[in-house]
């Protein structure tokens, strides 16, 4: 289980307002705060003793908002996109 969304789900009421609040700010200024697009790679081993780079799987681990956000998009973008985007 991811455990930052839980602790963001297991604890709404405490931190929704200021969430909501930021995605507000987002959403009026269209900057997107630099911390919220950092990313930690995680080098998860394919095998038990990896000791080539094909033995690892890379995985990018975002900040929580920063998925709130890009999934607050794909939603809205998902009526519009086959008039932006041809299916060829």
């Amino acid at each position: 289980m991811d455990l930052l969304p839980y602790f963001f789900r297991k604890n709404w009421e405490l931190v929704k307002d200021q969430i909501t609040a930021e995605i507000r700010d987002l959403c009026q200024t269209g900057v997107l705060p630099e911390e919220w697009n950092h990313t930690h790679l995680c080098l998860i081993p394919k095998i038990t003793n990896p000791q080539r780079m094909s033995d690892i799987r890379p995985n990018s681990l975002c900040s929580v908002l920063y998925k709130i956000v890009s999934k607050i998009l794909s939603f809205r973008l998902k009526k519009h996109i086959s008039a932006i985007v041809s299916p060829s």
